[in-house]
């Protein structure tokens, strides 16, 4: 497999969802957000009903 095809195969599973960048959000439903994050050495995700709370709780994770 060539540089290319593996960078290819690696951007297609983040679209897929089978990987997700930590921390990260993503919209999961009409109303659904999703926060995935890291807190005491383990990955979490959180599941959040409006925008702005997961915005939030993703600016908490990233230090901000």
């Amino acid at each position: 497999m060539s540089t290319n095809e593996l960078l290819k195969d690696i951007y297609r599973k983040f679209d897929t969802g089978e990987y997700v960048k930590i921390p990260s959000m993503r919209k999961i439903g009409d109303n659904k957000w999703v926060v995935y994050f890291y807190e005491n050495g383990l990955i979490h995700n959180g599941i959040y009903y409006t925008e702005e709370r997961a915005k939030k709780k993703l600016e908490q994770v990233n230090g901000g």
